[in-house]
């Protein structure tokens, strides 16, 4: 019974049961205002971490469990996915040192503008994409691989509900800057 927890499958479940979890809690303001209370630290700490697990853990998790090659060339893989994951955490570093660690937790005086901001929207959600994809193709995961294409594409319903918010909370400001960045994910691309 207990090797069922070994089957990736199990985990892109539980993760998107947990994403879906997150985007009622993002389409509801109500459930959003309680969960993520700026003025009770204990909430806004524990909904980091569920956070952190449920879009980096989770993931991480089904990389690592053993399943079906993507290729044959194991170093060239390794190789290629270390690149990526390295890529993926200087944007985070970058990212996360302008706007904060966890930026959905504390309440902004000013929209950042400025940085990687000025040259994408949104990223964190490129660098978790990146990182996601560079485990996949560094541990030589068939399935993960599948799933980082999914888990990439199910951020863009987030994207819209968090872009919906930011509007409403910097109005003007927040539509000149999306004129001024009109690249949500990848530079030329989205």
């Amino acid at each position: 019974m207990w090797l069922y927890i070994f089957n990736p499958l199990l985990w892109i479940l539980f993760y998107f049961i947990a994403y879906s979890w997150f985007i009622i809690v993002y389409a509801c303001p109500r459930f959003r205002n309680k969960l993520f209370r700026r003025n009770n630290p204990f909430k806004s700490i524990f909904t980091g971490v569920i956070s952190v697990l449920v879009f980096l853990g989770i993931p991480t998790i089904i990389t690592i469990i053993k399943q079906p090659s993507l290729l044959e060339y194991y170093r060239i893989m390794n190789i290629l996915g270390l690149i990526i994951i390295i890529i993926a955490i200087y944007i985070e570093i970058i990212s996360r040192s302008q706007i904060g660690i966890f930026p959905g937790l504390k309440k902004k005086e000013k929209l950042i503008k400025g940085g990687i901001y000025q040259i994408i929207r949104h990223p964190i959600y490129l660098g978790n994409s990146l990182l996601v994809v560079g485990l996949a193709v560094f541990f030589n995961s068939k399935i993960s691989f599948i799933f980082s294409i999914f888990y990439f594409i199910s951020y863009i319903p987030l994207i819209f509900l968090e872009e919906k918010i930011l509007l409403k909370e910097y109005n003007k400001e927040y539509e000149s800057y999306k004129k001024n960045t009109p690249n949500i994910l990848i530079p030329k691309l989205i």
